[in-house]
């Protein structure tokens, strides 16, 4: 079989696309965002209605913000 070090190397490169782990972040629209900021909607009833967390809603408006 396949050595523990060489299937741990293995596991390192299938997982490390850029070492983000994890699933893909779903792609923000931030369209709607702006849409429901200015129907007056808070910014929690935004990332709530969007289905995304807090820290991601944050995260990607300031990404956003800073590619603006």
């Amino acid at each position: 079989g396949v050595s523990s070090a060489a299937s741990d190397v293995y596991k390192r490169q299938i997982n490390g696309n850029d070492g983000k782990l994890g699933r893909h972040l779903k792609k923000i629209d931030f369209d709607a965002i702006e849409r429901m900021k200015a129907e007056g909607m808070t910014n929690t009833q935004i990332y709530k209605r969007l289905g995304i967390a807090k820290s991601t809603y944050y995260l990607k408006l300031r990404e956003y913000n800073q590619n603006l």
